[in-house]
């Protein structure tokens, strides 16, 4: 059995390689997708190996409804994710979310609704497997060294500073005890995702860094949170639930 998919998003360049990753695998169906620039063109024609005979569409709560879609991926804006999150939650459809810029309040009512409708949904700065491993070992370096400072890097069109992926990071960081972890944020051109995290000790430094070259690093923690949040009801905000668990369909790396 696969699972019906919606992507949101699919104008962007992160949006088009999830899809992607969506098309190829054996375990999803590819059922719609939305996108502002892109809306009316046919999904083949700008992501490989999406069924024929689909449009992208404008309205969310329209493609949602007509593809009977089971699982709503958004990769978009915050002010548009807002809006395709409240229609795929009042249809009954899980939420994957990979948009940041996302606040505290938007954060809490979410968590609220998946809660009340016992559906399943995960708000996750950063997909990418990598990222989590840095904040599993940037959470043990810190028990060793309580001073730490975050970099984080990104093309010069990201929009929100600092990205999510930082403040994902500090948040972990900060459970441990210790001082402030600050974050000093890049933005130029020709970078993509980039983050370290430096910790000072005496005499010693210790880099931890995470390098996203291209945006397919997104897609096998994507592959894996769509078939998790189907079977298991609230809302998660990393990937360490997910990786936790057994992986309930084969998941497509590409090569």
């Amino acid at each position: 059995m696969t699972t019906r998919v919606v992507v949101a998003g699919v104008s962007g360049r992160t949006g088009r390689e999830i899809a992607r990753a969506i098309a190829l695998s054996p375990a999803m169906e590819l059922v719609g997708a939305v996108g502002g620039r892109s809306a009316g063109v046919p999904l083949a024609s700008i992501v490989e190996g999406a069924p024929a005979g689909l449009v992208v569409g404008s309205d969310a709560a329209r493609v949602l409804e007509e593809s009977r879609a089971e699982v709503l991926v958004d990769f978009t804006v915050a002010g548009v994710a807002e809006r395709n999150v409240a229609a795929a939650v009042a249809a009954g459809v899980a939420p994957v979310i990979g948009t940041t810029g996302l606040g505290a309040a938007f954060r809490r009512r979410l968590a609220q609704d998946l809660k009340r409708l016992e559906l399943g949904g995960a708000l996750i700065a950063n997909f990418s497997l990598g990222a989590q491993l840095l904040l599993r070992l940037g959470a043990l370096a810190r028990e060793v060294f309580a001073d730490a400072e975050i970099i984080e890097l990104h093309g010069a069109h990201k929009k929100d500073r600092p990205s999510g992926s930082a403040l994902a990071l500090k948040a972990r960081l900060e459970r441990i005890p210790g001082p402030e972890v600050p974050i000093h944020s890049v933005r130029l051109p020709g970078l993509v995702a980039h983050q370290e995290v430096l910790f000072g000790g005496a005499g010693e430094v210790l880099t931890i860094r995470h390098d996203a070259m291209t945006r397919d690093a997104y897609a096998p923690g994507v592959l894996r949170t769509i078939p998790y949040v189907r079977t298991h009801p609230g809302l998660i905000e990393d990937l360490e639930p997910v990786l936790a668990a057994e992986p309930a369909h084969p998941v497509l790396v590409h090569d």
